[in-house]
């Protein structure tokens, strides 16, 4: 029976996520630690690449297919051109930079201290890092993955946390959709965290709301024009 239950259970999650379109990010947690430490106009962005391990769900991203076939290796090089896209877009100068985990060492790792402080600004850090997730697969229906990233803002003075936000994506693969890491998933993403900051007095937005970039796709005439 319990068998039966979950499986049960399994398919109606499924199908809600395939006919709702429960897919995206999620805030579930903010806090400020220290609230004269905002609002901010300008924000040094550092995106920590983690290796994702588990002995079941979510593993090395280099050996899992599931990971890679959502894009994860991938988020990196997005983050590095949407972010200066989307955050200079809605009024916030911004340097982004990408480094592995093991490259950082402790919080205060010389590498980093160097980038954060590189041209004398006093900008915050803000560190965004996919911390680790679970898998909910169905045989019949597919996969849906749950990858939990943490947002911590850090005085680049001093290295005290200014903030701390932590958001839920969620992907979903069958064969009938799918949905991954790319540029709109990616948008949408620093569009829940700056709306969280701005919630919580850490940046001013130059439009009073998140400003979303505008997506051209090509259509068949016009690559055959090309």
């Amino acid at each position: 029976m319990n068998k039966r239950f979950t499986a049960y259970f399994s398919t109606i999650v499924f199908l809600l996520l395939f006919l709702t379109g429960c897919t995206g990010t999620a805030v579930r947690y903010s806090n400020v630690f220290d609230k004269s430490a905002g609002p901010n106009t300008e924000l040094h962005v550092l995106y920590l690449e983690n290796k994702l391990a588990s002995s079941q769900d979510v593993r090395n991203p280099q050996s899992n297919p599931l990971l890679a076939s959502i894009g994860y290796n991938d988020v990196g090089y997005l983050l590095a051109e949407r972010v200066p896209i989307f955050f200079n877009l809605n009024g916030l100068a911004v340097q982004f930079e990408s480094m592995q985990k093991t490259e950082l060492g402790q919080i205060n790792g010389n590498k980093m201290i160097a980038w954060a402080k590189n041209g004398g600004s006093a900008a915050p850090v803000l560190v965004l890092q996919i911390v680790g997730g679970s898998v909910l697969t169905n045989s019949q229906n597919g996969s849906s993955i749950f990858l939990n990233l943490h947002a911590n803002l850090f005085n680049s003075k001093t290295w005290e946390r200014i903030w701390t936000g932590q958001f839920e994506n969620t992907l979903f693969i069958s064969s009938l959709m799918r949905t991954g890491f790319d540029k709109q998933f990616v948008d949408n993403m620093l569009k829940e965290i700056l709306l969280q900051m701005n919630k919580d007095k850490l940046v001013v937005l130059s439009k009073g709301e998140v400003v979303m970039p505008t997506y051209v796709s090509l259509s068949k005439s016009d690559t055959s024009q090309k």
